[in-house]
C-alpha cells in the first residue's frame, strides 16, 4: 500500500497529483500548494506581481505595495517629494510642506526674511514690519525717535511731537515745568507763571507774603497792602544767606514759605542731603538776606527747577560741594564759595609759615610708615591750633573763622600726602 507524500500514512485511497505524488486527504493535498507571500495561506489560484511574489487576494497584494508618509495607505500610484517621501494625495502632501508663520498655509513656495522666517504671500509677510504709532500703518522702512516711537513718514513724525500746553502747537525743542507741562516759548511759558494778585500780569519771580498772595514787585506790593506790616518779601528763586556761629548757611527760596537747601552744617556739624524745609527752620532764629546777582544765567521759577533736580542728593562736601556750592550753581551754573575761597587764601599764608615744621614732621613720620590717622592728629593737635588762633585774630571782621578749622585740616593734609 502507498504512503501519503505528506504524512507518510498507508493509505487504501488516495489523492494523486499531476507530478504523480500521493496523498491521503485533501489537507495534505493542500500542503504542495503555493502559499501567500502575506498571510501564508495554501493557494490553488493567486496573484503574482513583478518580483515573483503570489497573493491569495487583492487584500494580501495591496500589503506589499508602498504605504503613504502621511495616511500610511497602501498607493499603486504616489507622489515623492525630494526627501524620498511618498504620498498617496496632494492633500497628504501639503501636510509636509512649511507652514506660513503668520497664517499657518502650508507652502511649497515662500518668502523667507533675514532671520529665516518663511511667508506664504507678501500680505503675510508685513505683519511683521512694525506699526507706525501714529498712523498705525505697517511699514518697511520708519525713523525711530529717541522715546522709541517708529513713524512712517515725516509728516505723522510730526504727529508724535508733544503739544504746547498753551497754544497746541507742536514741537521738537520745549520748556518744561516741574509738574511736566510744556511750553514751546517763554510767551506761551508766561502763562503758566502766576499773575501778579495786583496787576494781574504773569511773574516768572515774585513778591510772596505770608498769606501766600503774589505780587510782581514793590510797587505792586506796597499798592496792594500799604498799611500792613509786611514780614516776607523774598523773589521766587532768591539766593537766601542766614548767619550761623562762625560761617553763613545758603539756600533757594522756592515760595510759599519753603527753602531748599544743602541740609550739611544747617544746625550742627553733621552733614545732610539736599531738602525742602521752612524758612523758619531754614532761618533758625537768625535774619535772612538775599544775596543779588549782576547778571544771572538762571532767575526765579528756573532756578527753583534746577534746584529740585538735586533733591535727595546727600554728597555734602564741605571743600566742593556745600549749600553755597549748591546755591551759586542752581543761579550761574557753576558751583563756586566765596566763604571756602577766602578761608582758603588765608590758609595759604598762614600754614606755610606758622605749621611748616609741624608738616615737616608730619612728613617725616609719614615716610617712617605711621598711621595716617595718627598723623592727621598730629597735624591737628600740634600745629592746626597755633595757625587758627592767629588767623581768627588777624580775620575776624570776616564774619566766617569757624570753617577756618576745617579748612585748613582738609589742606595740611593735602599738603602732607601730595
Amino acid at each position: 500500500m502507498p504512503n501519503c507524500s505528506i504524512c507518510g500514512k498507508s493509505m487504501n485511497e488516495w489523492f494523486e497529483s499531476e507530478r504523480g505524488q500521493k496523498f491521503c486527504s485533501e489537507t495534505c493535498f493542500s500542503e504542495t500548494f503555493p502559499k501567500c507571500s502575506i498571510c501564508r495561506k495554501p493557494m490553488q489560484q493567486w496573484q503574482e506581481n513583478e518580483k515573483g511574489q503570489k497573493f491569495c487576494s487583492d487584500k494580501c497584494s495591496r500589503e506589499t505595495l508602498p504605504k503613504c508618509s502621511v495616511c500610511h495607505k497602501p498607493m499603486q500610484q504616489w507622489q515623492e517629494n525630494e526627501k524620498g517621501q511618498k504620498f498617496c494625495s496632494e492633500s497628504c502632501a501639503k501636510t509636509t510642506w512649511a507652514k506660513c508663520s503668520v497664517c499657518s498655509t502650508p507652502m511649497n513656495q515662500w518668502i523667507t526674511d533675514t532671520y529665516g522666517t518663511k511667508f506664504c504671500s507678501e500680505k503675510c509677510f508685513s505683519h511683521t514690519f512694525p506699526t507706525c504709532d501714529c498712523c498705525g500703518k505697517k511699514m518697511k522702512e520708519w525713523t525711530t525717535f529717541e522715546d522709541g516711537k517708529k513713524c512712517c513718514s515725516e509728516k505723522c513724525s510730526e504727529q508724535s511731537l508733544p503739544k504746547c500746553n498753551a497754544c497746541g502747537t507742536r514741537m521738537k525743542n520745549w520748556r518744561e515745568t516741574e509738574n511736566g507741562h510744556k511750553y514751546c516759548s517763554e510767551r506761551c511759558l508766561s502763562t503758566a507763571y502766576p499773575k501778579c494778585d495786583a496787576c494781574g500780569s504773569s511773574m516768572s519771580s515774585w513778591h510772596e507774603l505770608e498769606n501766600g498772595h503774589k505780587f510782581c514787585s514793590e510797587k505792586c506790593l506796597t499798592k496792594a497792602n500799604p498799611t500792613a506790616e509786611i514780614q516776607i518779601t523774598l523773589p521766587i528763586g532768591s539766593h537766601l544767606v542766614t548767619p550761623r556761629m562762625g560761617y553763613t548757611h545758603h539756600g533757594i527760596y522756592v515760595g510759599n514759605g519753603d527753602v531748599i537747601h544743602y541740609s550739611g552744617l544747617a544746625t550742627g556739624l553733621s552733614a545732610g542731603a539736599v531738602e525742602i524745609t521752612t524758612l523758619e527752620l531754614f532761618k533758625n532764629g537768625e535774619d535772612v538776606q538775599v544775596r543779588e546777582y549782576k547778571n544771572p544765567k538762571y532767575k526765579g521759577i528756573d532756578v527753583v527747577n534746577r534746584a529740585k533736580t538735586r533733591l535727595g542728593e546727600d554728597k555734602y562736601d564741605l571743600h566742593g560741594n556745600n549749600c553755597e556750592h549748591f546755591c551759586t550753581w542752581a543761579i550761574t551754573g557753576r558751583s563756586n564759595s566765596e566763604q571756602v575761597n577766602i578761608a582758603e587764601d588765608i590758609m595759604d599764608v598762614l600754614l606755610p609759615n606758622t605749621l611748616l615744621t609741624t608738616i615737616l614732621k608730619a612728613r617725616k613720620h609719614h615716610k617712617q610708615g605711621y598711621n595716617a590717622t595718627d598723623i592727621a592728629k598730629d597735624v591737628a593737635d600740634i600745629g592746626a591750633k597755633t595757625a587758627i588762633l592767629s588767623a581768627a585774630q588777624m580775620i575776624g571782621s570776616i564774619g566766617n573763622p569757624a570753617i577756618l578749622p576745617m579748612i585748613a585740616t582738609y589742606k595740611v593734609i593735602k599738603w602732607v600726602f601730595k
